[in-house]
């Protein structure tokens, strides 16, 4: 059994992935939303007996506050009903492959000051950065037969981040400084008609975003399934990188996945024709409720829909403004996708047999 929960979140990402036997469950925790999801991920883990709320890895993909909220949170809650084998977070030393006893003035930082005594704090990678080598993929086994390959980030994209840290830290909240800013998909009205040919071929422009070059992106595997974590990671990297795993098929020149987590909530800088090429996948997962931004991006969603294979399934973790225009009877019937949302108020739940 293999299982992704996407939370909700509110326009972040927060993961649930539960992996296992009836007999015995694992879990992973894949970033924390914004600062209100911790009251719905603490109710979640408040189901569980004591003896399953250890999970056995916490990743927190990147900096940015509708990633890193609900973790800070939790870690900052001293009665928090989970705690965690491992974690993984890159701070501002690893964006220098520095290992985790070098400080500098920022390691003051909530999330680092939370972690720095944490004995699982990147310890698969000697609490070094959770960093790609030049070349090849890394592979990180888990307990009960499970596999992480990692996908980004790359010590380039890390070293990129350097210089725009302090004001990445101010927008994520942590300290103060300026809120994020607003955003709508270019040129596309929210209300306009749909179209999915002219915009699935609209010009791709990649996102530039340091802190979401700096993203942990990886495919998780687990008796023959695979999920792919996209956090906000850069398509370049993952396009790099996505064909030296080893179960990427040569022949057919796909990556054989069940689910793929579109990076940056389905934003149309980090969705290409391109990427989406190099996956034989049948389901979408897009993980927010629109706001600041309205993501899902329209372009991005029409590139699934055109180039994510044949009959791709686009699943939703909130019925918004910006989904629900997908679920057109019209629109399925023309260009032969399908739809799921989570029910209103409950996390969207996917399990792989």
């Amino acid at each position: 059994m293999l299982r992704i929960d996407a939370l909700a979140a509110d326009e972040g990402d927060c993961l649930w992935v539960e992996y296992g036997t009836s007999e015995r469950r694992y879990r992973i925790l894949i970033d924390g939303g914004r600062s209100r999801t911790y009251g719905k991920l603490r109710s979640k883990a408040d189901h569980l007996a004591a003896d399953e709320r250890r999970f056995e890895l916490l990743v927190v993909s990147h900096i940015d506050r509708d990633h890193i909220e609900g973790v800070l949170d939790l870690l900052e809650d001293p009665g928090a009903p989970l705690s965690f084998s491992e974690i993984w977070f890159n701070g501002y030393h690893h964006l220098y492959a520095e290992d985790i006893q070098t400080y500098s003035p920022l390691q003051g930082e909530r999330m680092s000051e939370r972690l720095r005594t944490h004995p699982g704090w990147n310890r698969e990678f000697n609490r070094k950065g959770v960093v790609l080598p030049e070349q090849g993929s890394v592979s990180v086994p888990l307990a009960g037969d499970a596999h992480l390959y990692l996908l980004s980030p790359s010590q380039a994209k890390l070293n990129e981040l350097r210089g725009e840290w302090q004001r990445a830290i101010a927008d994520a909240g942590l300290l103060p400084g300026r809120a994020a800013r607003p955003e709508g998909p270019e040129g596309i009205e929210v209300m306009s008609p749909i179209d999915v040919d002219t915009l699935a071929a609209s010009v791709f422009k990649a996102d530039k975003s340091k802190p979401n070059g700096s993203s942990i992106a990886f495919v998780l595997e687990y008796d023959g399934r695979r999920i792919l974590c996209g956090g906000d990671a850069h398509v370049d990297l993952l396009l790099e990188r996505i064909p030296a795993l080893p179960f990427f098929d040569a022949q057919t020149g796909r990556l054989p996945i069940d689910v793929f987590k579109l990076p940056h909530h389905g934003s149309a800088k980090n969705c290409s024709k391109p990427l989406l090429d190099l996956l034989d996948c049948p389901r979408y997962l897009f993980s927010t409720n629109g706001n600041y931004f309205k993501h899902p991006d329209r372009e991005a969603v029409a590139r699934v829909i055109k180039f994510g294979g044949d009959s791709p399934t686009l699943c939703f973790n909130y019925r918004s403004e910006e989904t629900a225009v997908w679920d057109d009877a019209r629109l399925k019937r023309r260009h032969g996708y399908g739809t799921e949302y989570a029910n209103p108020g409950q996390d969207f739940s996917l399990e792989l047999a």
